[in-house]
Parts: C-alpha cells; sequence; structure tokens
C-alpha cells in the first residue's frame, strides 16, 4: 500500500446564506455564496390550502418545484427536479411527522437517498439535516438583520461526493423547511 493512499483529502464545507424579505406576502428568498454572489431564487406560494415552492438558477431557470398536498394536518410534500424543457420528475417525498417540542421531517428519496430534518431543542430556528445513517449533511441557524431574516448553511463534505444537483435538493429541502 503506497503513503498516498494513506493521505485523505480534507473534506471542505460549503456556506450558503439564505435571505428572506420580511416586507413580502409571498415568501421570497434569494440564495448566496459565501463570498456574496447570487446563486438561486426561491418563491413559495402560501402554504393555506396547498401551495409550491419555486427554486430558480439566478437566471430565471426552475431546478426544483415543492408542492404541498392539499388538505392535510402534518405537511406532506412532493419534490420533482425540473429540466430544461419544464418537465417535471418526481424525486422525493417529505413528511412532518407529528411535533410535541421538535419540528421533524423525514424525507424519502430514490435518487437522493432517504434524509431526517430536525429542529434543535429551545425553539431558536436552528436545525440539522442528516442522512438516514445520522451522517451530518448541513446545518442551519438562523440570524435577523434589519430588513430580512438570514439564514446561515454550511454543507458538509460537499466537494468530496456532492455536485450542484445535490446542492439544489438539499436548499430546495431546506427552503421548505424554513417556510413551515
Amino acid at each position: 500500500m503506497s503513503s498516498e493512499n494513506l493521505i485523505q483529502k480534507p473534506m471542505k464545507n460549503t456556506n450558503y446564506e439564505i435571505h428572506r424579505n420580511l416586507l413580502s406576502f409571498f415568501h421570497q428568498y434569494t440564495i448566496k455564496e459565501k463570498n456574496g454572489f447570487r446563486k438561486y431564487k426561491v418563491r413559495s406560494d402560501p402554504f393555506l390550502l396547498g401551495g409550491t415552492t419555486i427554486l430558480k438558477d439566478i437566471n430565471g431557470h426552475c431546478l426544483w418545484k415543492i408542492r404541498k398536498s392539499r388538505f392535510s394536518y402534518l405537511n406532506k410534500l412532493k419534490i420533482a427536479s425540473v429540466d430544461t424543457n419544464g418537465t417535471e420528475h418526481p424525486i422525493a417525498t417529505m413528511k412532518e411527522k407529528f411535533r410535541f417540542i421538535v419540528q421533524t421531517f423525514v424525507i424519502k428519496s430514490i435518487t437522493y437517498g432517504n434524509y431526517i430534518m430536525k429542529s434543535f431543542h429551545g425553539g431558536s430556528g436552528s436545525f440539522a439535516l442528516k442522512k438516514e445513517d445520522g451522517t451530518m449533511v448541513a446545518i442551519i441557524l438562523p440570524k435577523l438583520s434589519s430588513m430580512a431574516i438570514v439564514y446561515k448553511v454550511e454543507v458538509f463534505g460537499s466537494d468530496n461526493d456532492m455536485n450542484e444537483d445535490d446542492h439544489t435538493f438539499i436548499l430546495a429541502l431546506i427552503t421548505v423547511f424554513i417556510r413551515s
């Protein structure tokens, strides 16, 4: 065994900021990279009787659509990727578990695997996204500013085994969790 095989590449994390405009009737977000460049836009219709959250790239091309099931006490969502022709491809389901103190969603996807998204105790607005096996995927921490609520997102180990589709899927899940 060579010494090259013993040296592991350090895992780098990717950081994003999700900015929510407080003055908007619809839930609108801008997702920026750590360097401040705008990367994605999110628009969410009211989830009162069903609704849709759409994640677009900065040029306005739709990447993901998340639809809430109507007439459901707990949130049940269907997540679809959208190709360049506008065709939707079902990718995952996201179901809210009954909440006593901690808000929890279970995400099931054949393409991306299964995840659990859970808020931290104390209602601080912070939460974590983990794979089904307990591996931490992302952590989300809120920060208030004068004109917006900003969520700091850190996606762990993202340079080793994730591509941009993985990131947009994770960011779509996060915006739905923030919205609910």
